[in-house]
């Protein structure tokens, strides 16, 4: 999904899930649409991708993603 539509769909405020986090590219920005009231529900079953996720998320301070490291289906 094209970062324009995710601008036009969220608003400040929002609780978004991001099935499939990989390392976080989709979570930050959907972070950053929401603002800091907003969550982003992040969810990565692949160990190595969630560790770095877990890593970028504390190096960038961001405080609005919950990461979580299983699969949804």
């Amino acid at each position: 999904m094209n970062f324009i539509y995710l601008k036009n769909l969220l608003k400040k405020n929002h609780n978004v899930i991001d099935v499939g986090a990989n390392i976080g590219r989709y979570s930050f920005k959907l972070s950053e649409l929401i603002g800091k009231n907003g969550l982003v529900y992040a969810f990565e079953p692949m160990h190595k991708s969630y560790l770095t996720f877990l890593t970028l998320i504390n190096f960038s301070k961001v405080k609005n993603i919950i990461p979580f490291n299983f699969a949804l289906s």
